[in-house]
């Protein structure tokens, strides 16, 4: 079993390649939704950003 700081530098080093246009093992995927979520949700960004009780309920509602 791989320890956390060996799993952390292969994911780097994969997210690294990736951003390099490199190939890789495998596609690292970074989920981006809190744009979609505050627009979805009719929450400006700036107030998503502020704050986190905000954000945290406008994510886990939808």
């Amino acid at each position: 079993m791989k320890s956390n700081q060996e799993l952390y530098n292969e994911r780097l080093n994969r997210l690294k390649k990736t951003l390099a246009l490199e190939k890789t093992d495998r596609t690292p995927v970074i989920l981006m939704m809190d744009g979609f979520c505050a627009k979805h949700m009719g929450v400006k960004m700036s107030e998503f950003c502020k704050s986190i009780k905000i954000s945290n309920k406008v994510i886990w509602i939808l």
